[in-house]
């Protein structure tokens, strides 16, 4: 069956614009969690460095990490050249209840070890432990991953800013991969993520 550029298109389109939709109907639990904590636009402007700002040694890499773009290939480089990272690995090992912020090292086999801080800024109630714990005044991470811009500038200080960076992909290859990614991610603790009927 011969399908022609214009029908590919218009199926495109119609999936995006379906797909938008059902973002904007369907609520996360981390949706509601935002809801109510929205940072102002005062905080973000004061937390957050411009592009024309001079760096200051107290500002913080922040990867706005996007799903399907590049986010595990980063973590893997920038642990591989020794720099320190808060992301969801900071509280594996048991590392979610500690009372103060710390850097520890996991090494996986056939991998150089790794250093985290021990906050998970993945989640939206992370973002806040982070915070409540003081990580950007405390200058233990090297890059910070979220997928939060917005509130993970609650992180931060105007005298320890984010600056923020990120790489895009193309919205229908960031599709195919979640799909085929769903059916195998057995590893995933986010529920919801490994789907592996969809594989039928």
């Amino acid at each position: 069956m011969d399908i022609s550029k214009r029908s590919v298109r218009k199926i495109a389109f119609l999936t995006i614009f379906a797909l938008a939709c059902f973002g904007f109907l369907w609520e996360s639990p981390n949706d509601a969690i935002s809801r109510r904590a929205s940072v102002t636009d005062d905080q973000y402007r004061q937390n957050a460095g411009y592009l024309s700002d001079p760096l200051k040694e107290k500002d913080t890499a922040v990867y706005w990490h996007i799903p399907k773009s590049s986010g595990s290939t980063m973590k893997i480089y920038y642990g591989c050249i020794g720099l320190t990272l808060a992301t969801q690995s900071g509280t594996t090992a048991g590392h979610e209840t500690d009372r103060t912020l710390q850097v520890w090292e996991r090494t996986l086999p056939g991998w150089s070890p790794v250093k985290f801080v021990n906050v998970d800024t993945s989640k939206i109630e992370g973002v806040f432990r982070a915070k409540n714990l003081g990580l950007a005044e405390s200058g233990l991470a090297d890059v910070v991953f979220s997928p939060f811009p917005p509130i993970a500038t609650a992180m931060f200080t105007p005298s320890h800013q984010a600056r923020f960076f990120a790489l895009f992909r193309h919205p229908i290859e960031r599709a195919v991969s979640l799909f085929y990614y769903q059916q195998v991610a057995t590893w995933e603790r986010t529920e919801g993520v490994y789907q592996p009927e969809l594989a039928d």
